[in-house]
């Protein structure tokens, strides 16, 4: 039906592969982005949902003299969104 909620997913992901740019070079290796929600549309015309999304970072040439780095590193969030359109056709 026409206000049934969706589920729906995306994925990304990307190789860093650039020359050295000093002693402590941090460019090279990969990055990534999974993102798995639920939209529902409202009968108002605007949308609600809910989004679960993670963030991937790996780095081939992490320098062991820096501060703790932790590697692979995800990161993680939890979103929440609304949308409501202010004006609607007549």
């Amino acid at each position: 039906s026409r206000f049934d909620p969706q589920l729906f997913s995306r994925g990304e992901w990307r190789g860093l592969e650039q020359p050295p740019q000093g002693f402590d070079s941090t460019t090279n290796g990969a990055e990534g982005r999974g993102t798995i929600g639920l939209a529902k549309p409202l009968s108002t015309g605007g949308v609600t949902g809910i989004s679960w999304i993670t963030d991937y970072f790996w780095n081939n040439g992490a320098p062991s003299n820096s501060a703790p780095f932790f590697n692979p590193n995800y990161f993680t969030r939890l979103q929440f969104g609304f949308e409501q359109p202010l004006l609607r056709e007549m």
